[in-house]
């Protein structure tokens, strides 16, 4: 079992990090958040300043009081499961691609890492 004081030292990895910023830019700003809600794909990929493949498509859904959300990743084909000691031991996030600029939307990446 992961330990709190564990899971809260860790550090962001960059696709968290960028959630962040985006959930935080939408609770201070509503017409943001509305755009955002409307027309994912597109505030996302000018966030990312870059343009996010065709094929993928993007949701954002907003939770409420009484409802939440969990997001279960795509398992890529080059998935590399980490054992519980490792996930348990880890100080750093795993690492991100360096081929692939849009992480943050179409991580974790085909290249095996």
């Amino acid at each position: 079992m992961i330990s709190q004081s564990s899971v809260l030292s860790r550090r962001f990895s960059g696709r968290d990090e960028f959630v962040a910023r985006v959930i935080t830019r939408a609770w201070k700003d509503e017409t943001y958040r509305k755009r955002l809600l409307q027309e994912p794909k597109t505030v996302l990929a000018e966030e990312l300043g870059t343009a996010i493949p065709d094929n993928v498509e993007v949701r954002v859904v907003e939770e409420t009081r009484n409802i939440r959300y969990i997001a279960i990743p795509y398992k890529r084909d080059n998935f590399m499961a980490v054992t519980d000691e490792e996930l348990a031991g880890s100080e750093q996030p795993p690492p991100i691609c360096p081929t692939n600029t849009s992480t943050a939307i179409t991580s974790p990446c085909d290249c095996g890492r």
